[in-house]
């Protein structure tokens, strides 16, 4: 089974909190030796080679940061996407919903003015009925 969107947006949101605590604490420890190399008066050598780890080190976390960060931008952005479609498609069922109550309206010897002033309230009634028999809804409803 496929991982949802939000699971792999939740995965990268807790990976990046990872990176970060990470970072801190090997940034940290690279700090500590080239301070320490510093006050003990090491080898400019050495303390030349402890500025290039630290850099690196930097420089890695930076980046896989940076990608962290791209990912969970590009699955917020999938997320609105998805959440945007299933909300245009739910306008277009109800718009084809309203046109064949329309037909069924006018079939019956009702008024196009009529069935103006009366669908908002069928709406209501059909988005009801829909919010109630959702799976989620009903999975959340308790026995009588």
């Amino acid at each position: 089974m496929p991982i949802s969107v939000n699971d792999r947006l939740r995965v990268e949101k807790l990976n990046l909190s990872r990176l970060q605590r990470e970072r801190t604490s090997v940034i940290g420890r690279w700090e500590l030796q080239l301070k320490e190399a510093q006050d003990k008066r090491h080898t400019p050598a050495r303390i030349e080679e402890l500025e290039k780890k630290l850099q690196t080190a930097k420089s890695i976390f930076e980046r896989a940061i940076s990608r962290a960060e791209d990912r969970i931008a590009e699955l917020d952005t999938e997320l609105i996407t998805r959440e945007q479609e299933k909300q245009l498609q739910a306008r277009a069922g109800l718009e084809t919903l309203m046109k064949k109550a329309r037909d069924v309206w006018l079939s019956n010897g009702g008024t196009s003015s009529g069935f103006d002033e009366a669908w908002p309230q069928m709406e209501v009634e059909v988005l009801s009925r829909k919010t109630l028999d959702s799976p989620s809804v009903l999975s959340a409803r308790k026995p009588l």
